[in-house]
C-alpha cells in the first residue's frame, strides 16, 4: 500500500498549529489591571489553593510592606514565614516566599487583577513559583461582622 502525500493535509496540519499553540502557555491568564493600585489595595490577607500539594496558604500582606504567610495541608500540617512585598504599577513582587512544596524560600511576582466580585474591585493572581502558568487566581478575605477590620473596605463604587 503505498501512502500519497497531499498539499492540503500539510496545509491543514500547518493551519492547526497555530490553534493548538494557543491552548497553551499565558493566552488564559488574567490580565493586570490597567488601574491605578495602591498599597492599600493590596494590604489584607488573601488565600488560594494549592492542588499539587493540597495546600490552603494564606497571605497577610501589610501596609508597612511585610507579609506573613501561613499554609496548612490537607493533613493539618502548618508552616509559616515572613517577608516583604513592593508594589510596581499593577505587579507585586515578595521576597521570601515560601512554597508549599518546599524547597525553601524563593522570590515570586504576583499581580492585581480586576475583579467585579470583591468590593475594592481587585483580585490578586500568582503562585509559589515563577512560572505564571503555575499561578492561581487569589481571594481576599474581607472582614465580616464577627470580625470587624479597623477600617472598613473600599467602595468598589468609589471607583
Amino acid at each position: 500500500m503505498r501512502i500519497r502525500r497531499s498539499g492540503r493535509a500539510l496545509l491543514a496540519v500547518a493551519g492547526l498549529l497555530p490553534v493548538l499553540a494557543a491552548g497553551c502557555g499565558s493566552a488564559f491568564l488574567p490580565e493586570r489591571t490597567t488601574k491605578p493600585v495602591s498599597v492599600a489595595d493590596v494590604a489584607g490577607q488573601w488565600q488560594y489553593y494549592d492542588d499539587g500539594t493540597l495546600t490552603t496558604v494564606i497571605v497577610t500582606m501589610k501596609e508597612d510592606k511585610t507579609f506573613a504567610q501561613v499554609s496548612v495541608d490537607n493533613t493539618g500540617k502548618m508552616t509559616s514565614t515572613s517577608g516583604t512585598w513592593a508594589l510596581n504599577g499593577a505587579d507585586v513582587s515578595i521576597a521570601g516566599f515560601l512554597p508549599p512544596a518546599g524547597g525553601g524560600c524563593v522570590n515570586v511576582t504576583w499581580w492585581v487583577t480586576d475583579d467585579r466580585e470583591t468590593p475594592s474591585g481587585f483580585g490578586l493572581f500568582g503562585g509559589d513559583t515563577r512560572d505564571p502558568d503555575a499561578g492561581a487566581p487569589m481571594k481576599k478575605i474581607w472582614p465580616t461582622k464577627e470580625h470587624p477590620a479597623k477600617s472598613a473596605p473600599p467602595s468598589a463604587a468609589a471607583r
